[in-house]
């Protein structure tokens, strides 16, 4: 078995994990509800829920993760960027596999709506994020 293919098959465990707790997670816990003890749940949860995401994407843009794995990862971090708009590392994450499928328009969706969610906060997106938002040029020889 190659490296690249134990990758993939930890990759397709790790998504049916992540992706059957994640179907539970519909946005933060007990939001509004005015309990002081939710907080630090809230929190947790929320962090526990885009670690495991970008845990995934991490993998899924390392190794060469199957187009179906890629999407069912666009899919983890397009449910959490609709939840937490403002998580910038989502966001990141997005693009980047959205720009490795070709997907540059989706990329673009998710820098633009990134950006419009940060400005309604009065921040604009990390020069990290802005960076994958530029057109890349190729240089012929």
């Amino acid at each position: 078995m190659s490296v690249a293919s134990a990758g993939g098959e930890c990759l397709s465990a790790a998504l049916a994990a992540v992706g059957a707790a994640l179907a539970h997670y519909r946005g933060p816990f007990a939001q509004g509800g005015g309990y002081l003890w939710a907080d630090t749940v809230r929190e947790h949860l929320g962090m526990k829920a885009t670690d495991a995401a970008l845990r995934l994407a991490r993998q899924a843009e390392q190794v060469e993760a199957s187009p179906r794995e890629r999407d069912a990862v666009l899919t983890l971090l397009e449910h959490l960027g609709a939840i937490h708009p403002d998580h910038e590392r989502l966001a990141q994450h997005a693009i980047r596999l959205y720009q490795a499928c070709g997907r540059n328009d989706a990329a673009r969706h998710t820098y633009t709506r990134l950006a419009r969610h940060l400005s309604d906060l009065g921040l604009e997106p990390e020069p990290a994020t802005q960076a994958l938002n530029t057109p890349r040029t190729r240089q012929t020889r």
